[in-house]
């Protein structure tokens, strides 16, 4: 047994080498995926909260509540 422990070793080596490089690109594909989609979604949010305080600005409103009630009246929701 002890002759064929190396042998093994390498061959276990080889194998999780190859399942490691199988799995690797689409896990990579998979987060370049997510991390778009979170930073749309972040510039979206940024977005929102300028024409918000604009809003806010514009009409004087306190509170961004009013200024979320306002835009939601603008677009008729």
């Amino acid at each position: 047994m002890r002759d064929y422990l190396p042998i093994i070793l390498v061959f276990v080596t080889v194998l999780t080498i190859g399942a490691v490089a199988a799995f690797a690109e689409p896990v990579y594909d998979w987060l370049k995926r997510r991390f778009k989609e979170w930073r749309a979604i972040a510039r979206q949010r940024r977005a929102d909260r300028e024409i918000l305080e604009s809003i806010r600005k514009q009409h004087g409103s306190k509170t961004a509540d009013d200024a979320d009630k306002h835009m939601k009246l603008k677009r008729g929701e």
